[in-house]
């Protein structure tokens, strides 16, 4: 998730620490993008459960890589007893490509392939 602290009725500090509270999204990466750059709002943020800070503007590539690194398994020691069935994580970790097809949800459909060499518009 890429929350802004800026949001019309509720801090992004408070939304993200309302999503750590709850089972359903305790464990969701939550990115932080934010106009605000001072060491304070990024403690802040810490504090809350975030697990990245970016400070708008952001360039396209360093977007991308902390999106990866938040979105790459990594091999983790479950201890939590509330948790009835371990995942099985994979023995060599693969980076996650936010841009491959398999990086779509099932729920939602892939946007149809752009041709490589489109039509020109009339």
């Amino acid at each position: 998730l890429i929350l802004d602290l800026m949001l019309p009725d509720l801090e992004g500090y408070e939304v993200c620490r309302r999503l750590r509270s709850l089972d359903i999204t305790a464990k969701l990466p939550v990115l932080i993008l934010s106009a605000r750059t001072s060491q304070v709002d990024k403690d802040k943020a810490g504090s809350a459960g975030a697990d990245g800070y970016l400070t708008k503007p952001v360039e396209f590539s360093t977007l991308l890589r902390e999106l990866t690194r938040l979105l790459t398994p990594s091999p983790a020691i479950v201890s939590d007893a509330s948790i009835s069935s371990p995942a099985v994580l994979p023995s060599s970790p693969v980076p996650f490509d936010p841009l491959s097809p398999a990086a779509s949800t099932p729920d939602i459909p892939a946007a149809p392939a752009v041709p490589a060499d489109p039509a020109p518009l009339p």
